[in-house]
């Protein structure tokens, strides 16, 4: 697909403005910083486990592969539940900000959303990863690759000044960890506008597949590789019910 840029212009100033003063607001679950794994983001209520990009490997590693800066992965794995066939993996998306994935290993910011099986309300991923592609997944596909968005990044860190909410953001750190923060700030954004489209609730609609193809648009601006995914078709709606069914008997 060649080189693509990763998200169409955001307006940066605009988005700090909304959000006020602080990253925290008064929730049911009350989110206390933005690296938390029990909290929720302040605009679109979602819940959210991110985790900070310590582990993320640098720019200045000497493994690294210019030509793999910035590839995209869509990496399908079984999901554990009581219903698992190849339509209903597990879809989540790495993207590897510094070019440090091989044949064996993908390394790079994961992104996925997971369930709470309490109410089954969905919760927003972001994480290092450094995973065995064979290993750890049923298969991982390149969908094309991402620029980095020097420009955006550099508004961020005019913009992080004096701001209480990106403390916990290290604006001098390195690149890679910038292109983490990066995602992490614009990503209450674009979960109101999936929630606003696709609900909040675990779902035929509400999936980790739905949101991977819908978080595949938002950084790269071009649909989903010809991927189907659960929700489409007719049989998905009954696989789901099935499930919904064999869960709720486990439940009782």
């Amino acid at each position: 697909m060649g080189n693509r840029s990763s998200t169409s212009s955001v307006d940066l100033k605009r988005k700090g403005k909304e959000r006020g003063s602080s990253f925290i607001q008064n929730s049911t679950y009350q989110s206390v910083a933005i690296f938390t794994k029990d909290g929720v983001f302040p605009i679109s209520r979602v819940r959210k486990n991110i985790h900070p990009p310590d582990k993320l490997m640098k720019s200045n590693k000497n493994n690294l592969c210019a030509e793999k800066i910035g590839r995209l992965y869509l990496c399908q794995k079984e999901n554990g539940l009581s219903i698992n066939t190849k339509a209903t993996h597990h879809f989540s998306l790495v993207l590897d900000v510094g070019g440090h994935s091989d044949g064996n290993n993908l390394r790079g910011i994961c992104m996925h959303i997971a369930f709470s099986p309490k109410d089954k309300n969905m919760i927003y991923i972001q994480q290092p990863i450094d995973a065995l592609k064979d290993y750890d997944f049923n298969s991982v596909t390149d969908t094309g690759g991402l620029v980095y968005p020097h420009d955006n990044i550099e508004h961020l860190k005019r913009l992080s000044t004096g701001h209480p909410e990106f403390s916990e953001m290290d604006m001098s750190a390195d690149k890679n960890d910038l292109w983490y923060y990066y995602i992490v700030f614009q990503m209450d954004d674009w979960l109101s506008e999936f929630v606003e489209t696709y609900g909040r609730t675990f779902s035929a609609n509400c999936n980790c597949q739905s949101f991977a193809k819908f978080l595949h648009k938002k950084l790269s601006g071009v649909e989903f590789p010809n991927t189907p995914i659960f929700g489409q078709s007719s049989f998905d709606k009954f696989t789901y019910s099935a499930y919904s069914t064999i869960t709720q008997t486990f439940k009782n």
